[in-house]
Order: C-alpha cells, then sequence, then structure tokens
C-alpha cells in the first residue's frame, strides 16, 4: 500500500452505507470494492462487540485481503470496545488480552497494518501506576504475537480514560516496533471540552506531535464532529452540526506533509469522509 499522501475512508460501512446485497457471502470484501468505486482508499473494520471475522473461513479473509490489495484500499481494525488492560479483575484482564490478539491475528490475514483499540480506564487509581499495569499487559501480548500488525492506541474522549497524547508517546517510547498512535482529533477536541477552538492550542498539539516528528510519516487519524461536556466526549456528530474545525486540521496536516490515514467516524460515515477528502484535496 502507498502511504505517499493521505487516504481516506469509514469507520465500517453498516447500516445501509454501501450497495452490498443483503445475501452477500463476505460483506467485507464486497465493501472495500464499494468504498474503492467512491473514490475512498481506506477502511477501518469495526470490531466493535466482537472480533466477528475470527470463525471466518480461510477463503473469505484472503478475499477481503486480495480485494483490499486490488482496490488499494487501506485496512485497519477497531478492537472490541470492552477492553481494559487496567482491569481489577483477572478475567477482564485476560478477555482484553485475547480481544487485541484476536484483532491483531485476524488484521494479520486479512492484510491491516494497524488494530486500534481504547487501552484502558484509570479507576481512580495513581497514574504512573496505571501506565505500569498497562505496559506489563502490552508487553505480554507483544511477546505472544508473532505477526507485523501494529497495536494503535487511541487518543480517548475523557479523561477516565487512559489515553492522553502524552500517554500515547509514553507507550510508543517503550514500544517503539509494537504500538502506533492512533490520533483522534475529535476526542481530544471533546477530552479538553472544545479544545481546537481556540487556534493556539490548534498550534500547541501539532507541536506536541512533532516531538515525535517521525509520527508523520504514517499517522492514523480519527475524526468526526463531536458532542461533549465539561466531563468529556458525549457522541459524535456530522460535521456540519458540530464545532470541530477539520478544515483548520486538514490545513496542518497539509503543512506538515502527513502521510497515513483519516478515517472518518461521524454518524455519516461516507458522506463525510468524501468531504475530508475533498477539503484536503482543495487545500
Amino acid at each position: 500500500m502507498s502511504f505517499e499522501k493521505l487516504h481516506f475512508g469509514p469507520a465500517g460501512f453498516g447500516a445501509g452505507n454501501l450497495n452490498i446485497l443483503n445475501n452477500s457471502k463476505n460483506p467485507t470484501a464486497d465493501a472495500i470494492l464499494e468504498i474503492s468505486k467512491l473514490g475512498l482508499s481506506a477502511l477501518e473494520i469495526e470490531f466493535v462487540r466482537g472480533v466477528y471475522l475470527k470463525k471466518s473461513i480461510p477463503e473469505r479473509l484472503e478475499e477481503i485481503k486480495n480485494n483490499s490489495d486490488k482496490s488499494k484500499v487501506n485496512l485497519s481494525v477497531h478492537a472490541p470496545y470492552f477492553i481494559n488492560l487496567n482491569a481489577v479483575e483477572k478475567h477482564k484482564i485476560n478477555n482484553s488480552q485475547r480481544y487485541i490478539l484476536d484483532s491483531l491475528n485476524v488484521g494479520q490475514k486479512i492484510g491491516a497494518r494497524v488494530i486500534v483499540c481504547h487501552i484502558g480506564y484509570f479507576l481512580k487509581q495513581e497514574p504512573k501506576k496505571v501506565l505500569e499495569n498497562i505496559s506489563r499487559q502490552i508487553e505480554i501480548i507483544q511477546d505472544k504475537y508473532e505477526g507485523d500488525v501494529k497495536l494503535g492506541i487511541e487518543l480517548t474522549g475523557k479523561k477516565t480514560q487512559v489515553g492522553s497524547l502524552s500517554e500515547i508517546f509514553y507507550f510508543l517510547d517503550k514500544f517503539p516496533k509494537f504500538v502506533h498512535p492512533v490520533i483522534d482529533f475529535a476526542h481530544q477536541h471533546a477530552r479538553e471540552n472544545g479544545y481546537f477552538n481556540n487556534p493556539k492550542n490548534i498550534d500547541s498539539f501539532f507541536e506536541e506531535l512533532n516531538t515525535h516528528p517521525k509520527i508523520f510519516n504514517d499517522i492514523h487519524i480519527h475524526m468526526s464532529g463531536i458532542n461533549y461536556s465539561e466531563k468529556g466526549e458525549k457522541n459524535h456528530l456530522i460535521f456540519k452540526d458540530a464545532d470541530f474545525p477539520y478544515k483548520r486540521i486538514l490545513e496542518k496536516l497539509k503543512d506538515n506533509k502527513a502521510k497515513g490515514t483519516v478515517i472518518c467516524e461521524s454518524p455519516n460515515i461516507i458522506g463525510d469522509a468524501l468531504l475530508l477528502k475533498k477539503t484536503y484535496e482543495k487545500l
């Protein structure tokens, strides 16, 4: 896959967003072809409540990979939302490891480059200890996994969740060959109660990104409109109904010659993914 530019695409493909037959034997593979026809070149496959491709026959996984290669649609995977590598209960830790490993293994078979996850919660514990706890779990997962798909740690929308930019960089520095930062600009906007409404904060955020300048060579991004409160993220919105300054963010990405993937998580995943792509190409 080429990363000489930014590739745009949706988070998932359900709810009638694409022209996929109800009796399709491999809707994920079909979705890749439909996304390509629309002029998009990325897809994040959503394992929201479970790794639904885990039990697929090898031929269907191979078809997904082949369609991705043929259509030049870059694939990523979002691991299930139930993950918490700082859980107190042993069974929750074990389940979190399994969800991540299953996502990594399926990602390997279909040609995904990154599996994205929300890594954990603070649970009112001392932050330094939480980061150490999660680091131990990442090390265990890294030792068990034999492929080359990266663990994408997502910037989260609430401060109760592990996932500020500095926390992501903490894990990146500890596991540079395994961890991949996932920069969710909408979540940053929400977790800091309208952060990007101040143009100075846009500049500051990109200055912080540039403390790891190689990030722009293969950056994985989430964007959408977002509803929020002082406690952070509430829900995603379409861009026209939100105050998220996506045009200015895209300008800064162009200024930094960013290459990689931009995944749209708006409720209108296809329409707003195309909006992002067209806006960026006009800059």
